[in-house]
């Protein structure tokens, strides 16, 4: 019987460097002495230590790392706490073990403030590092902050989240609002701004009505991610992130369907002062690679560059002249609409041949809608609504690709006397004699449904490639009336067909 083949060590290491899991390495490294005793740096270069959920798991592992070596602790490139708060004990541990992480990288501490709290000295020692470039900080608090105004490191990532815990006033809550402009983002990072690419955070509130007197410039910086924030000053994010590519806004997470008009008149108000701040400095980004948020939200930015990519969300009918606006200044070249409710109407802004036709979709190449039709749509006519779409975007549009997604208003499962159905109902039954209706499903269909049901998609679909020469992909999903769902689709300019499903009978054509 032949001798295997006795593999180089090194081919024995690099086999071990490409194991996909952290379990698997550790498999690998049991199969031989060399790998034990070597596999080690591999293993932490490859795949970084565990995130420690107990204290007791942290100390574990500070321990076997002090066995091989205090040369071991600067193969530590991560270090992921999400632990409540260390003993006294634990901290003198990590105290100990962190100066000796001369390579760490990336730092994420959950719960950071409770942690940092943990003994008097561990802030300092956390901020004495110079190696970290990613970090990530959650349930922020003072403490935080004073390590954050400390820290040696020059960060290429940053992750914050202000949110508080337990109950308890967040940090901003508790702090006077004149003292703000110490928190702000600019400022509180400033020890990188020649370093730092990247910002996401969660409610870090900043100033609404001054910016901060000093201009800082990150000029690296180009990716910013802000949740839950306040109404934003565009124009001092702009002079501060002059190369900013990627930019995400929301200012709440409530998924409104409806506004008072005093929050829409300050939606329209820092809408108008952003636009003339940019306009009247002639400042501006030269163009986003992309811009996400929820409609209202990113119509207060009052952006006037042009924007590559732009997904928007809750868009609702009675605020698409938010949209008509956006569309206008940004002239994007992919659009996205995702949880659009309710048909626009009414004034000029309103209407869906006013939005999508003219300068504001002159670039644009690919449109995804996901459109639902609410209670008060139910009148709506869903073949002239996609005929006006098909008019604007014919007129005005380069489309290249288009997916729409139309879905019908349910019946209502519950009417009542006043209600559109109980009133058909009743017509119904008072002139025939015939039994009660057992369920919604069987109820009359109102007019948005009879016009979803008759459109023909694969005549539709054809008068698309018809009038738009340039689309070359399309899906038309029309889901409804009642259980009803169809789709047709247009592959390199020609329709391949058109699917149905009638979930009623469970049958599909």
């Amino acid at each position: 019987m032949p001798r295997g083949v006795d593999l180089n060590y090194d081919i024995l290491l690099e086999v071990m460097r490409k194991c996909p899991s952290r379990d698997d390495c550790l498999s690998l490294m049991y199969t031989s002495r060399f790998l034990y005793e070597h596999g080690f740096a591999v293993l932490l270069s490859s795949h970084g230590l565990p995130t420690f959920h107990t204290e007791e798991k942290l100390l574990q592992c500070i321990s076997s790392l002090r066995s091989l070596g205090t040369k071991t602790f600067a193969l530590v490139h991560t270090l992921h706490l999400t632990f409540f708060e260390l003993s006294e004990e634990g901290s003198i541990a990590l105290m100990d073990a962190l100066p000796l992480m001369s390579n760490l990288k990336e730092l994420l501490i959950c719960y950071s403030e409770d942690v940092l709290l943990s003994h008097p000295r561990l802030t300092d020692v956390f901020a004495s590092l110079t190696s970290m470039k990613n970090l990530t900080m959650t349930y922020l608090g003072k403490e935080v902050v004073r390590m954050l105004q400390s820290l040696r490191s020059e960060l290429v990532i940053v992750r914050i989240d202000f949110l508080s815990m337990h109950g308890r006033d967040s940090l901003f809550d508790i702090t006077d609002r004149s003292e703000w402009r110490l928190y702000h983002p600019t400022i509180l990072l400033s020890h990188s701004k020649d370093t730092l690419e990247e910002i996401t955070s969660y409610q870090w509130y900043m100033n609404q009505t001054t910016a901060p007197q000093e201009v800082i410039v990150y000029p690296r910086m180009c990716r910013l991610y802000l949740e839950e924030a306040l109404l934003p000053l565009t124009l001092s994010l702009i002079r501060s992130y002059p190369n900013l590519v990627h930019l995400s806004f929301n200012m709440d997470h409530r998924e409104y369907n409806w506004f008072h008009q005093h929050e829409l008149d300050l939606f329209n108000t820092r809408h108008n002062v952003n636009v003339r701040d940019q306009l009247t400095s002639g400042v501006t980004w030269p163009e986003l690679a992309q811009l996400k948020g929820s409609l209202s939200n990113a119509y207060t930015l009052g952006l006037t560059c042009p924007v590559g990519c732009m997904r928007l969300c809750y868009i609702y009918g009675h605020m698409c002249y938010m949209l008509h606006a956006l569309l206008t200044r940004c002239r994007p070249r992919h659009l996205a609409l995702e949880v659009w409710r309710g048909i626009p109407r009414s004034s000029e802004e309103h209407k869906i041949n006013s939005i999508f036709r003219g300068v504001g979709v002159s670039r644009l190449e690919t449109l995804h809608i996901d459109m639902g039709l609410g209670n008060g749509d139910r009148n709506v006519d869903v073949a002239a609504m996609l005929e006006s779409l098909l008019s604007a975007l014919a007129e005005s549009a380069p489309l290249q690709e288009l997916n729409i997604v139309v879905q019908v208003p349910e019946p209502d499962s519950h009417p009542t006397r006043s209600s559109e159905y109980a009133v058909i109902i009743q017509s119904h039954l008072s002139h025939l004699s015939t039994p009660a209706l057992s369920g919604p499903e069987e109820y009359l269909m109102c007019p948005a449904e009879r016009s979803a049901n008759d459109l023909d998609l694969s005549k539709y679909a054809r008068t698309l490639i018809q009038r738009i020469s340039t689309l070359q992909h399309a899906k038309i999903v029309v889901s409804g009336p009642r259980r009803l769902w169809r789709k047709v689709t247009v592959v390199n300019g020609r329709v391949v067909g058109e699917e149905r499903l009638d979930d009623a009978h469970g049958s599909m054509e």
